[in-house]
């Protein structure tokens, strides 16, 4: 990581946006989701895209190409295949 914002990739000043608006977001879900496992899973997303593919143009992050390269990449991780629309209901309220 960079040593001060100056020196920063965008893609590790989008992280932090990203974290920002997660917590934001888990508190507004349905009371009977899993929280821990959408949190997770939200977290993995976030790493997949800041990390793994260092995006941060907004239009390629939420393209369907890439939605669909995370869910295999996170299904070989974790093993676990949670709903796309989850994923996208965060997008919505991130943008």
């Amino acid at each position: 990581m960079a040593s001060s914002l100056d020196d920063m990739e965008a893609y590790e000043l989008l992280q932090i946006e990203l974290d920002r608006s997660l917590q934001r977001f888990l508190p507004t879900i349905d009371p009977s989701t899993n929280k821990a496992q959408l949190q997770h899973f939200l977290n993995s997303w976030i790493e997949y895209i800041c990390f793994v593919r260092h995006l941060w143009v907004w239009e390629e992050i939420v393209k369907e190409s890439t939605n669909a390269a995370f869910m295999d990449w996170y299904k070989q991780l974790s093993g676990e295949s949670l709903s796309l629309a989850l994923l996208k209901e965060f997008q919505n309220s991130y943008k």
